[in-house]
């Protein structure tokens, strides 16, 4: 397939070996990926220096991706190394040994093996940040529906629809369970196509992909991807129909109408990413609404897992490190985050919530809303501005209203980490009154309650959601 040249390409990955024996393959950036270049991308990024790794060092026997990858970048790479490794071991390029592979989940801490030949075992978590692995929950069902797709094709198409289980972490034991079910359903193994599909971690549809790969070799694999408006191929099957990194428009019956998209505005530490949580997982419970939650901090994004359990001098230590390694905020992620909320715009959910950056406050006055962000606020329609004073929300307002954005100010919330009465008023913003929602409990360590002002700000946004259809 030809190259497109007009987008950052992806540098080769940087090398760790571990003590252990395991390789991590790493990028501290990940541009703006194009799928049409993903066969060279994986050539040259991964699998190069994965060759020159193996040939020098006879003691690996892990290899890890590490990054913020798209879903389809991992799944496409992971199938490619398990190819190279059984070619190179059919070619004697590389001595015979039993390999592991492994995807780095910062939620969990480290690297879920998402395949293996020996030990360490599948859906093991195996440690490389320096700190234990965080312990997952006991939810280990992966919820996996399986059902014909709506591609018109000559090819029989099979959905593995990935369900998310809630708020809490899913154990990677889910891995082991999905195996299981891949093993007997008569959809998925009279398909020539499977497609991915669902808010998958990232280790679970890699694994997925691999287990499909293995056990289906003839099969297309493609991985559905908000961000790039369609399903790419990342692993061929049928090289003739589906070419490696073809993007597949998403079927029209799927598309209805583009989704709504609330940005949740405020300064640093207001709470505005606890509440962010709250609502994705209350909106999203069984039989609600398909939504998407976008962190929009490219500089030191909100892991869920530092919500939930972890002290507050190991949460700074990690988001320090996590600056550190990825740097200060660049052009380039300012116009990655507008592209990618563009394109989540066009895809079949029916909300889009975003968790909009607080600003630069090492400037005096501050800047909420620095000019290389404006794009990314223009594609909001509706905002909540979480405010815990006064000031705030008068910076918010006036930053908003420069932008001609003020008008779509929705919702005032009124944010306090402790327990407070929760009251639903109205309030005088922009020239005009709009509710205003007092909210408590947005505290780091109480993630998983919902109260009843979270409720009321829930129903505000199904109900104009609604009013939409």
């Amino acid at each position: 397939m030809a190259e497109t040249a007009s987008v950052p390409r992806l540098q080769e990955l940087a090398v760790r070996t571990h003590h252990d024996g395991t390789l991590v393959l790493s990028a501290r950036r990940v541009p703006q990926l194009d799928p049409h270049n993903l066969e060279s991308d994986v050539r040259r990024a991964v699998l190069e220096p994965l060759d020159r790794q193996l040939t020098s060092d006879p003691s690996i026997t892990g290899i890890v991706l590490k990054g913020r990858f798209p879903l389809w970048f991992f799944a496409a790479a992971h199938v490619a190394i398990h190819r190279f490794l059984d070619k190179g071991f059919q070619e004697n390029e590389h001595p015979h040994r039993p390999f592991w592979q492994g995807v780095f989940d910062p939620k969990l801490c480290g690297a879920v093996v998402v395949h293996s030949s020996g030990t360490p075992e599948l859906g093991q978590i195996v440690p490389l940040s320096g700190v234990p692995p965080s312990a997952a929950s006991q939810q280990v069902e992966p919820l996996l529906d399986f059902e014909p797709g709506h591609r018109e094709s000559d090819l029989d198409e099979c959905v593995v629809r990935f369900t998310s289980p809630g708020p809490d972490l899913l154990s990677p034991a889910a891995l082991r369970q999905a195996m299981e079910r891949l093993c007997d359903n008569e959809t998925l193994n009279q398909a020539d196509v499977v497609l991915l599909n669902g808010p998958y971690p990232a280790w679970l549809a890699t694994g997925i992909a691999l287990a499909i790969h293995r056990q289906f070799p003839h099969k297309a694999i493609l991985v559905r991807a908000l961000q790039d408006q369609g399903d790419v191929v990342v692993e061929s099957g049928t090289p003739a129909n589906y070419p490696l990194g073809l993007l597949l428009p998403i079927p029209e019956q799927e598309c209805p109408r583009p989704p709504l998209v609330v940005g949740i505005v405020g300064d640093p530490n207001s709470g505005k990413s606890v509440l962010s949580l709250k609502l994705y997982h209350l909106l999203r419970r069984p039989g609600g609404l398909p939504c998407y939650r976008l962190d929009c901090d490219a500089y030191a994004p909100t892991a869920e897992w530092t919500l939930r359990g972890v002290g507050p001098e190991e949460r700074r230590a990690w988001k320090e490190t996590k600056k550190r390694e990825q740097g200060g905020w660049t052009i380039e992620d300012e116009k990655n985050l507008a592209l990618i909320t563009s394109r989540i715009r066009k895809t079949p959910i029916d909300l889009l919530l975003l968790d909009l950056p607080g600003g630069d406050f090492s400037r005096e006055p501050p800047q909420r809303i620095p000019p290389g962000r404006i794009d990314l606020f223009q594609e909001v329609d509706r905002f909540l501005l979480v405010a815990k004073d006064e000031k705030a929300k008068e910076g918010w307002t006036e930053e908003l209203a420069r932008i001609g954005k003020s008008k779509d100010i929705s919702v005032i919330v009124r944010s306090k980490k402790t327990t407070v009465h929760e009251t639903v008023t109205k309030e005088q913003v922009a020239g005009r009154k709009v509710p205003s929602i007092r909210i408590g409990q947005l505290d780091r360590n109480r993630l998983d309650e919902v109260t009843w002002g979270v409720e009321q700000l829930a129903k505000m946004i199904r109900d104009a959601v609604s009013a939409r259809a």
